[in-house]
């Protein structure tokens, strides 16, 4: 960006005795940054305290305001300029619009080819590559803008001319109010009467460039941030659009409205001019007015009134926190909007299958609140009415792993109903910091004092405002970090939920959690949701918000060719962290542990943030921070003062000889100057939040690593008391990632790995099984070995870990070479007669879908499930198409203004032939397979079956579940209306079981008519499991679409017997958790006709 240093003159003839001159100059410059670095006094206050937040992830508008308060402190303004920089342009446009004395320096021979034209053509400029050059030019009398403003109803646009600027300025020739864009040829800085009277606001657009003609941000985008910068300082509105394919410009003090097309910014224009009415620009006028725009304007003259409404102030405040990210490996902070992609949770299944309202209303509120609703925002879910019938309390736990998004979700939505007025206000707050700060009765009045600073009476006037539109329903209460609340304090801050629950009723309340170490809800009235992992979609536009497209594509690719790496890319922060390190053209590790050592390596070598200065000694600060990092894990927190910082560092110098040394050699200025080199450099840990917050670790996870790494480190690794740390739901939110990498670290043949996972074991059968998934390096054998000791009775139907994570660790196993032969005996030695069938299906599952491979009738013998006589026999089937075509095409899903949006979009399919069962497995059919179920009513389907046991009896007789494709190709039977005999929903009953005739019981198959295929009970009886995760569609899969290739709940379709004839549509999805069991869920088989 462009940066200002002020700097007292450190010679009698620079600017003056006393003279404070402001440097604008970006930060970029190589030549330039020596050059001013020599000039700035850096015993005070100067570049490295005023703008350490524009290195370090610094808010919009504070960044602006600390620029501002420097500029008018100035006694004058020099912009140092070469490439054409929107930002130093907009400080000295800025400066000239306050009637300071500025001067305009070129940092090459030749006036750069940007400021020899409008707007800048005429003003005092001179050169400014050499430090004497600078002195000698600021020795001049400045440049001193004496311009008369008449102020009036019109709007100056601003906006480039050249790619999608010309339509955007034909766009605005047809407004109905007085928009005008100046005439370009002639004018200047100097002379802006013409171009500025009759106006009260300034719009201005970024767009995007040729950067071989005009430079860094583009000649017309710093000549119209110029004009804006005189504008804003002489009182005007100003009004920023951004198109997001242009660079970003940091800080100008206004938030930028963002658009990507043509109508986009005529809809983003409309937005605009609905807020921007009559009544404020006659207020704005009158200011104008009054500030004596009629004259000429010094520089204290026009500051706006003070915002007197303080939840206006809030709403305005939330954005300038939240709305953007820390610079982890780019130049600058980016705006949130343009990295975040969405992310989906689904409701707990506990929650989503017990209610079953009686009335339409309740029925679709029942859909909304959870079992059909498979995928909701976290917008959608706060949004989610109150119902006590349904157990809806609006009190929710959002659970997630490590690095899936909780936080940013959160500050991405509080951002989105700041900006909206019409919205409710959002009190995000982090629960550790609440319990740091002393304040756990009172989250109001810790977001206020955040809001205000130090203002005491502001302070206490928003948290009381705050407070009344929480007791009126007006406000949704987000608080992060359950996990991350110290073991000590989590008595009182899970009072405060509680407390929080009843004191504000209306109020949506969200509590962020990871999974690991959560132990259930506060109170219960809170209801868990699952935080989704990415899906294949929103993987790639992560990578391309971040890489951009083509780099993206590669990445994509990249990812794709291990297993292992497109496992990692379904975490938002692991892929964020593969995609900067595809940029580097770095290895991408496999592992989470691999990938977060490299990073950190990046980060320490390559510099951090704007300055991307590399710390001193890369390899030294390594292994300073990892000992640290052990010593602020075992101090609990997630922020700590610099003393703390100090007093880590002493104890790790004090305790290795080779660390002292390290300190000595690489930091000969002691602690202080290693603890500074980190602060601006290191980016791993330091004061993100401006120079005098607490330090924080740029992602917990580092931390989490590094003191793994100090663990392994130990040759005395003390694993009794890390269990210990496991033992208790605060302890294992704290430890249970640390403990994870820890396995992973360790070499196999390592007896402490070994000491630490049998302690795991030995000490708690449930800890065992909620920790074993979590564990990084685990191979079979050894995950085998310890989930066999433990009771199947203990391992509960909804453990984390099923065949799908037995699949993956077979999977890695074989891809590292191991012999398949061997994986194979380890996973069946165990099976036989006695095992569960849904133990039984994650082992055949597992060796199945590894590709190490498995002898159906070898297996099935094995757990005495094989026929005596022959092999099963699949249920009567038929063919699909009936044609006896070698394919089949048909419309899925739903068209727009039909249906759900989970249907869309809606698109051609074609499927090779397919044979599949005429109606659901029977209980007869089913009890074949397992006696244990029993056949009471054999002709009706089987009911309660778990995705898993449904998916082995289909192997069992040589099938496999429909895809969910296939499913619905049969239900439509080459029809496209909703139903498969079309839209009348009075003939449904005739082909169908539902809640108009079923008596609110499943029936026998076949005794409704069958479709034109031949199909029975295709609509109701009872839902049918599909092979397929439930997702989101992706359009481009038109042949054989695969469904996603992971998620957390399958397909489910048709309805049932209670639903009604909405859910019972061909192309109505629901999805449900594999392990589920209910009494209106059924399945059939489907056989390839190859």
């Amino acid at each position: 960006m462009g940066a200002g240093d002020e700097a007292a003159a450190d010679r009698p003839n620079t600017a003056g005795a006393g003279d404070k001159v402001f440097f604008a100059f970006d930060f970029n410059d190589k030549t330039l940054r020596p050059v001013v670095d020599g000039l700035v006094d850096r015993h005070r206050d100067g570049r490295h305290t005023a703008f350490e937040p524009s290195v370090a992830g610094g808010e919009l508008g504070d960044l602006w305001g600390k620029v501002e308060a420097r500029i008018r402190g100035a006694d004058k303004v020099a912009a140092l300029v070469d490439h054409a920089n929107a930002n130093v342009a907009f400080e000295y446009g800025f400066a000239l619009g306050l009637g300071k004395p500025c001067y305009l320096g070129q940092s090459r021979s030749g006036a750069p080819e940007w400021i020899q034209g409008p707007p800048f053509g005429g003003l005092l400029r001179g050169a400014a590559s050499k430090r004497s050059e600078i002195v000698d030019l600021i020795a001049r009398d400045g440049q001193v803008v004496e311009t008369t403003i008449a102020p009036g109803e019109g709007t100056l646009f601003l906006c480039p001319s050249d790619y999608v600027g010309e339509d955007l300025l034909e766009s605005v020739e047809g407004f109905e109010n007085d928009w005008k864009v100046p005439d370009v040829s002639g004018w200047s800085l100097a002379k802006l009467e013409d171009v500025l009277a009759d106006c009260w606001r300034v719009v201005w657009v970024v767009l995007p460039f040729d950067p071989t003609v005009t430079g860094r941000h583009g000649r017309a985008n710093a000549g119209h941030a110029a004009v804006a910068g005189f504008a804003k300082a002489r009182g005007l509105e100003l009004r920023v659009f951004k198109s997001t394919a242009a660079i970003e410009i940091v800080d100008v003090g206004v938030d930028a409205r963002r658009f990507t097309t043509e109508n986009d910014f005529l809809s983003r224009v409309a937005e605009m001019e609905k807020r921007d009415g009559p009544e404020l620009r006659a207020a704005v006028i009158e200011r104008l007015r009054g500030n004596g725009q009629g004259a000429s304007v010094g520089s204290e003259a026009v500051i706006a009134p003070k915002v007197t409404d303080p939840i206006a102030a809030f709403r305005k405040w939330v954005p300038s926190e939240h709305a953007t990210t820390v610079p982890f490996f780019g130049d600058t902070a980016r705006a949130l909007r343009d990295v975040f992609v969405g992310l989906n949770i689904r409701v707990a299944e506990s929650h989503r299958f017990e209610a079953r309202g009686d009335s339409d209303a309740d029925e679709a509120l029942r859909m909304k609140s959870g079992f059909a609703a498979d995928r909701l925002s976290l917008d959608e879910l706060l949004a989610i009415p109150a119902n006590k019938r349904l157990g809806i309390t609006r009190r929710w736990v959002l659970l997630g792993d490590p690095g899936s998004g909780k936080s940013t979700l959160c500050r991405r939505l509080a951002c989105e109903l700041a900006q909206d007025e019409s919205r409710p206000l959002p009190i995000l707050v982090s629960l550790a910091r609440l319990a740091d700060a002393g304040n756990t009765d009172d989250p109001f009045a810790l977001v206020a004092k955040d809001a205000t600073r130090s203002d005491a009476t502001s302070r206490a006037e928003l948290a009381d405002a705050l407070r009344e539109r929480a007791s009126d329903g007006g406000a949704w209460i987000l608080l992060d970090g359950l996990d991350e609340v110290r073991e000590s304090d989590a008595p009182r801050v899970k009072g405060l939920l509680r407390k929080l629950a009843e004191a504000y009723p209306d109020c949506p309340i969200l509590v962020t959690s990871r999974r690991t170490g959560y132990g259930g809800a506060p109170d219960e009235a809170f209801v868990a949701a699952d935080l989704l992992a990415l899906d294949p979609r929103a993987q790639r536009q992560l990578l391309a918000n971040w890489l951009g497209a083509t780099e993206a594509d590669l990445a994509w690719e990249r990812l794709q060719n291990s297993a292992r790496l497109a496992d990692l890319a379904r975490n938002p922060f692991l892929l964020t962290l593969l995609a900067e390190l595809h940029r580097e053209g770095a290895p991408l590790p496999a592992t989470r542990g691999a990938l977060y050592d490299q990073a950190i390596k990046l980060l320490l070598t390559r510099g951090f943030g704007v300055e991307r200065t590399r710390m001193r000694s890369p390899e030294s600060t390594e292994a300073l921070l990892v000992p640290i990092s052990l010593t602020l894990q075992e101090a609990g927190g997630e922020s700590w003062p610099r003393e703390a910082i100090h007093k880590a560092l002493v104890a790790a110098a004090g305790a290795s000889d080779e660390l002292a040394d390290m300190l000595r050699l690489d930091w000969p200025g002691g602690t202080g100057d290693f603890i500074e080199d980190v602060a601006r450099n290191a980016g791993v840990i330091g004061p993100h939040d401006g120079a005098t917050s607490d330090w924080r670790y740029l992602h917990r996870s580092l931390r989490e690593f590094l003191a793994a790494r100090a663990l392994e480190a130990q040759a005395d690794l003390d694993t009794d008391t890390l269990v210990k740390h496991l033992e208790t739901e605060e302890g294992r939110a704290r430890w249970g990632e640390t403990v994870a990498l820890l396995v992973g670290l360790l070499e196999r043949e390592d007896p402490r790995r070994k000491g630490l996972i049998e302690a795991i074991v030995k000490r708690d059968h449930d800890l065992a099984h909620r920790t074993l998934p979590q564990l990084e390096g685990l191979d079979p054998e050894e995950a085998l070995d310890l989930l066999d000791q433990v009771p199947a009775e203990e391992r509960g139907d909804d453990a984390p870990w099923d065949g799908v994570d037995l699949a993956e660790l077979l999977r890695n196993l074989r891809l590292d070479g191991a012999d398949c032969d061997e994986v194979r005996r380890l996973v069946l030695e165990p099976v036989g007669p006695s095992m569960e069938t849904r133990d039984l299906a994650h082992r055949y599952f597992a060796l199945e879908k590894s590709g190490v491979g498995v002898d159906r009738e070898a297996f099935f013998r094995r757990c005495g499930r094989w026929p005596s006589s022959s092999a099963p026999n699949p249920p009567t089937m038929v063919q699909i198409p009936p044609s006896g075509d070698a394919t089949v095409s048909f419309l899925m899903g739903s068209p727009d203004g039909v249906g759900d949006d989970v249907e869309r979009p809606q698109r051609q399919v074609t499927l090779s032939a397919y044979s599949m069962g005429a109606t659901a497995v029977t209980e007869a059919e089913y009890a074949q397979f397992d006696t244990t179920k029993g056949a009471e009513h054999p002709n009706r389907p089987v009911v309660e079956v778990s995705w898993w046991e449904a998916w082995l009896y289909a192997r069992w007789v040589g099938c496999e579940l429909l895809s969910e494709a296939q499913w619905e190709c049969a239900a439509r039977a080459g029809t496209t209306e909703r139903w498969s005999h079309g839209d009348d929903e009075a003939q449904l009953g005739e082909y169908a079981w539902f809640d108009g005739n079923s008596e609110n019981r499943p029936h026998d198959v076949g005794t409704r008519k069958a479709n034109t295929w031949g199909l029975l009970d295709m609509h109701g009886n009872v839902w049918e499991w599909c092979m397929d995760w439930h997702g989101d569609y992706d359009d481009a899969e038109t042949e054989n679409p695969p469904g996603p290739a992971a998620g957390a709940h399958r397909v489910l379709r048709g309805g049932s017997y209670w639903d009604d004839a909405d859910f019972c549509r061909s192309a109505f999805r629901l999805g449900g958790w594999p392990w589920g069991r209910d009494d209106f869920v059924g399945f059939r088989v489907v056989l390839p006709s190859s």
